[in-house]
């Protein structure tokens, strides 16, 4: 592909990139949601998350035996 063809081809993929953005910003621009369930903060974590600050080790396993007395 000569010069002229690498032109048209990079002119072709900034005009599609621009335009895309283009759309895109004003498709969101007039989103406006019908119900008001925009949410504005995050949801507080589950009883039931991984990262659980409640317990550290599973409750069916019987706690470690101390050694030193």
């Amino acid at each position: 592909m000569n010069k002229t063809g690498r032109t048209i081809v990079l002119g072709a993929l900034v005009t599609l990139v621009l335009s895309t953005d283009w759309a895109l910003e004003r498709a969101f621009s007039n989103y406006h949601p019908q119900d008001g369930a925009a949410v504005s903060e995050p949801a507080p974590p589950s009883s039931d998350s991984v990262a659980s600050t409640l317990a550290c080790e599973p409750s069916d396993v019987p706690a470690a035996a101390d050694s030193s007395g």
